[in-house]
């Protein structure tokens, strides 16, 4: 919207306003343009699942809680240290339990940090 409004002030100014673009003008354009067509790519292509092979030991455990029932990143925090699987931070789980939920497998119920498995990478369907 805004490259539009300046590249239309620029392209047909006001009849008080006499300027022309310049190769600058139009390459800062094309520039804006591709960044935005990159970004809707970025949006709309599905991400990838992940395999096995992807997984850590940290998202294997988590997966294994999420097949037990819903999660906070808390609660797999105590989990995790509970069954000697590591010492993480809550913020490290979050980000775990956000990159499964980033590859469909985990799901943020109402943007709430509880979490419920969608499906799990381990089992083949």
């Amino acid at each position: 919207m805004v490259v539009w409004a300046w590249f239309s002030v620029h392209t047909h100014p006001p009849n008080n306003l006499r300027c022309k673009p310049t190769k600058t003008d139009y390459t800062v354009i094309l520039t804006v343009s591709a960044l935005i067509g990159t970004l809707v790519r970025a949006t709309t292509e599905p991400p990838p699942v992940l395999t096995p092979d992807d997984l850590r030991e940290v998202d294997e455990a988590l997966l294994d809680y999420l097949g037990d029932g819903r999660v906070t990143p808390a609660y797999a925090r105590h989990r995790l240290t509970t069954d000697e699987v590591g010492d993480y931070s809550r913020g490290y789980v979050q980000q775990r339990l956000a990159r499964l939920e980033e590859h469909d497998h985990a799901e943020n119920l109402f943007d709430t940090g509880l979490y419920q498995l969608v499906t799990d990478p381990r089992v083949s369907e």
